[in-house]
């Protein structure tokens, strides 16, 4: 009998410790919401109940917070540190309809963003500086239609999960939906574990904004948005740049209704580092399926996007900078440098966005004169176009510099495939163009960048298009590519490479 009861004990004294956040390893305190008065009956505000149990959870040490089965309505829950939230299996927890949520505090750096990411408050679950919090369990988030809009009047809400200068995270086998502007912001985060959640926001703006935030870890999700589904940002809302670094984004299945599946920016103050996002499905995106863009003087760098599969884009890759500066000092455009992308899928280019009719959104990178991008590789990258080009589109001229950060305010480009401005040291290896319709325009516009490097590249041209148009450009490498002779004429001043017929 003895030896019967040591062997578990001491499996437990090894085993537990993996799976108790640090901060409450000690203690295992399991505080039940409804012995603090929460009703669960859908219609009951229940949130001082349950902001009841997570203060007497809080003050003991830290522990569980826990939901039975039932069908919750609260306004804003304050969270609080080494405490976390635990929801029976089929737990609903419903946005009160009521304007009795936390109203925005006011904020002296709000005019270098917008509101939405200025003001934090306006949450169902709201924590700031705060450590060793989780929120965990099956159960459906809905806040039932918090506003979108990018002004909140004072009692309402617009985001579902919002926190401000936290560390230790877990947020975990929950689902989110219809919390308006945000299903989930962070700001100022550090360490933050994302499993099996699934944010819808088809219907609101954004999925996941991870803001000034590091080591990131965010595993077999799905998460949409009308507006951008997963955003790493950096902006000015706390007084101070903040850099964006160790992100991991695996396994995930992500779509934007309307704007980008993924999506660096548009607020770009801090710098970003070290992000990796590998073996996802971008099931649709409105503007770009993968977005990486500099505008506030941000440097973005050491970026690896590996083995995903994009369909229903409606441009595949932007990659660009401007010069906005929206923050205080004075500051210079930063520089996107050191990606690579490989085994990557494109197909069903929507080539279109919904407030664009004009087809012809190309894969596009493109950099400030003076402040290149540089050191991009594109290895194994496969994409599949509409087509349908007309040969006066390759004479259009592109905007440049404009402070829109957005793939349809480029309007047109001049090439089916690729559209590369100011740019240095650009390979594409082992990669494959396609299009369903004839396009009268080039795969590849190159115009004033240097080292720009095609080896064993494929890609279908019309007759009268050329392969490669080059304008104010040098260090132009063919290597291997299908068909291209490597000899060029000339189209209204610019160079021009051919296929052979």
């Amino acid at each position: 009998m003895r030896s019967e009861f040591y062997i578990p004990l001491i499996l437990l004294m090894f085993f537990v410790p993996l799976f108790v956040p640090a901060g409450i390893r000690a203690r295992h305190n399991i505080y039940n919401v409804k012995d603090f008065g929460a009703r669960a009956d859908g219609m009951t505000n229940d949130r001082a109940a349950i902001d009841k149990a997570i203060k007497k959870c809080h003050r003991d040490g830290g522990g569980i917070v826990f939901f039975p089965k039932g069908v919750y309505a609260s306004a804003t829950i304050h969270l609080q540190s080494n405490v976390r939230l635990k929801f029976e299996k089929r737990t609903v927890l419903l946005g009160v309809k009521e304007p009795v949520y936390d109203k925005p505090a006011p904020n002296p750096w709000d005019r270098y963003q917008d509101f939405g990411h200025s003001h934090y408050e306006s949450a169902l679950f709201y924590g700031r500086n705060l450590e060793n919090i989780g929120i965990e369990g099956e159960v459906l988030i809905d806040g039932r239609d918090f506003t979108t809009s990018n002004e909140v009047i004072p009692g309402n809400a617009n985001r579902g999960i919002s926190l401000v200068a936290c560390k230790n995270i877990t947020l975990k086998d929950f689902t989110i939906t219809r919390c308006g502007h945000f299903g989930i912001i962070v700001n100022d985060c550090d360490g933050i574990v994302v499993e099996n959640i699934h944010i819808d926001q088809y219907e609101s703006r954004d999925g996941f904004n991870i803001v000034g935030s590091s080591n990131v870890k965010i595993t077999r999700s799905v998460i949409r948005g009308s507006d951008d589904a997963i955003a790493l940002k950096s902006d000015y809302s706390l007084g101070k740049d903040l850099n964006v670094e160790n992100i991991v984004i695996q396994n995930c299945e992500i779509a934007s209704r309307t704007c980008n599946g993924f999506q660096i920016g548009s607020e770009t103050v801090g710098n970003f580092k070290d992000i990796r996002v590998e073996d996802c499905k971008i099931t649709g995106s409105g503007k770009a399926g993968l977005s990486i863009t500099s505008n506030d003087g941000g440097n973005i760098e050491n970026l690896s996007f590996k083995n995903i599969e994009i369909k229903k884009s409606a441009t595949p890759f932007f990659i660009y900078t401007s010069s906005r500066l929206r923050a205080p000092g004075k500051r210079t455009s930063g520089k996107i440098r050191n990606v690579i992308f490989s085994d990557i899928r494109v197909k069903k280019v929507r080539n279109r966005h919904a407030r664009c009719e004009r087809k012809g959104w190309t894969s596009t990178i493109n950099g400030v004169a003076g402040c290149s991008i540089e050191d991009i590789t594109f290895e194994r990258v496969s994409i599949k176009y509409e087509g349908g080009g007309r040969a006066e589109d390759r004479e259009v001229d592109v905007p440049d510099n404009t402070m829109a950060a957005s793939p349809r305010h480029l309007s047109i480009r001049p090439a089916y495939g690729w559209y590369i401005r100011h740019a240095r040291r650009i390979k594409f290896v082992n990669c494959e163009l396609l299009y369903t319709k004839k396009d009268s325009r080039p795969a590849f516009f190159v115009d004033s960048s240097r080292g720009i490097v095609f080896d064993r590249v494929s890609y279908p041209v019309s007759k009268e298009a050329p392969a490669i148009m080059i304008k104010d450009s040098s260090g132009i490498d063919c290597l291997a590519v299908k068909g291209c002779d490597g000899t060029y004429g000339e189209i209204n001043g610019i160079r021009s490479f051919y296929f052979e017929q």
